[in-house]
């Protein structure tokens, strides 16, 4: 009996440790005895009308007449959803069932397809993408400049969708201005990947009177559609140039802090290059520059700062062609000396030119006001570190401007590399404790002891005499009676 009891225990225990398979389609074919199922496509696309071909194998060794096939699911709506397959051979033979569907969910979706009464095939999985979808995500140029001043705009465009906008015309972005001059009104994106951005510039120049330029934005692909946005810039003899940021239409525009270009030296003499192309990944910013001449400063503007750097200029010394550049923001601390105050970030700039070529840099960096302050950071502290060999070199950095959410700085380097951006933190304030006379440090347990005896002097003197003073008055008393 007993070891009927362990055996019944064991059978429990085993069963409760054997995960259920479930397959994705219900009352599925045998695939060596019934049918198989294989599909034409391995992804469609959500709202988009499509057709949807199940391919049958008969594995009976009977041929099979007027078989009727349903596909199953609640993932599309279907014009055409069942079919009637004539004849399939036996014993590997095929027939085709169309299926004409729009996917209405995205995501991996389970094609099953419901053989008569007989079965269910499973044709295994297919993903649905969401279709792309173009936006203007922001538009930034200075709020105001001087009358024939050249200054840039740039631009963001955003594809909303998983589906890669422009995979078939690639996409463009047309920058139209009547009171303006825009040099190369259209730019080519390419194409954006799902859920991506990329970031383009023109260069322009005010007119030589008092104006108003209003700027219009087109970005228009296949697949993604035509985004839309508009910026005006205000002309003015006496204008200081401030930067700003604007929106368009399928997201919302960054305000971004005013910054004075001229507080940096090679900043204040830099150029945005034609056909400039910065794109965004997760904590990566992509550049890439077609040709830069000798003896020019190019300034590359990055609305998407995904790697903490909102813009940098740097010099080159000879002419470069096909310049890359990639922006990333570390997930791990490089092998380095340990650096003072607290880190914000590790930042390493790669490029394909050589350091020879490049005279100095500048780079603009954003650090976020909730870092700063929940590590009480002293603002005044931020410091741009360069990576050089293997030591650090603390770099001259200016705060520059903020907006709601960041605080912008400046900082001058003679090369680009790995950079950490450090902060220290604010002075704590102590009380100084109150210090006593140095005569009661020295005596102070005397002076108490000289306290006390005078103080029962004091009682046992004055009350002695009260007692004498009552004799006294008793005794007078006395001899008068």
């Amino acid at each position: 009996m007993k070891n009927k009891t362990i055996l019944v225990i064991a059978i429990v225990l085993a069963s409760l440790l054997v995960v259920p398979v479930f397959a994705a389609c219900t009352g599925v074919c045998s695939t060596s005895t019934q049918y198989s199922c294989s599909k034409s496509a391995t992804t469609l696309t959500k709202g988009t009308s499509a057709t949807l071909t199940a391919t049958i194998t008969n594995m009976q060794s009977n041929a099979v007449t007027s078989l009727s096939a349903t596909l199953q699911g609640s993932w599309f709506t279907a014009s055409s959803s069942s079919t009637t397959i004539a004849s399939i051979q036996a014993s590997g033979g095929t027939g085709t069932a169309d299926f004409s569907i729009t996917p209405t969910a995205t995501g991996g979706q389970d094609v099953c397809v419901s053989l008569g009464s007989t079965c269910t095939a499973d044709c295994g999985t297919i993903t649905v993408s969401s279709a792309a979808e173009l936006s203007v995500t922001s538009i930034t140029a200075p709020s105001s400049v001087s009358t024939s001043s050249a200054f840039t705009v740039s631009a963001t465009i955003a594809n909303g969708g998983t589906e890669t906008a422009g995979s078939t015309t690639g996409v463009t972005a047309t920058l139209t201005s009547s009171q303006c001059t825009v040099s190369s009104e259209t730019k080519t994106i390419g194409t954006i990947a799902g859920s991506g951005t990329s970031s383009v510039s023109w260069s322009v120049t005010a007119p030589s009177s008092a104006a108003t330029c209003t700027f219009s934005l087109s970005a228009t692909g296949t697949p993604g559609g035509t985004a839309t946005g508009t910026k005006s810039v205000t002309i003015s003899s006496t204008a200081t140039t401030t930067t700003a940021s604007g929106g368009g239409t399928g997201g919302g525009g960054g305000g971004g802090g005013s910054v004075n270009d001229t507080t940096n030296k090679t900043i204040s003499r830099a150029v945005v290059i034609n056909e400039t192309k910065v794109t965004a990944e997760k904590n990566k910013n992509i550049i890439t520059i077609p040709s830069i001449s000798k003896n020019t400063v190019a300034l590359v503007n990055i609305p998407d700062a995904a790697a903490d750097v909102t813009k940098v200029a740097f010099a080159v010394n000879n002419n470069v062609t096909n310049v890359s550049m990639t922006i990333t923001k570390l997930d791990k601390t490089p092998v380095a000396p340990v650096l003072s105050g607290k880190v914000f970030s590790y930042i390493q700039i790669d490029k394909n030119v050589a350091d020879s070529d490049i005279s100095s840099a500048t780079i603009e960096f954003q650090i976020e006001k909730t870092w700063l302050n929940a590590n009480k950071i002293d603002k005044g502290t931020v410091t741009l570190n360069r990576l050089s060999g293997s030591a650090w070199t603390r770099l001259i950095t200016k705060q520059t401007g903020e907006t709601a959410t960041h605080a912008v700085y400046q900082a001058e380097s003679p090369g680009l590399s790995i950079f950490a951006i450090t902060g220290s933190e604010l002075p704590t304030t102590t009380t100084a404790p109150i210090s006593l006379p140095q005569v009661v440090k020295d005596y102070g347990i005397w002076i108490a002891i000289f306290v006390i005896v005078a103080a029962v002097l004091g009682y046992l003197y004055y009350h002695g005499h009260r007692h004498v003073r009552k004799a006294a008055k008793f005794a007078y008393d006395f001899r008068k009676k």
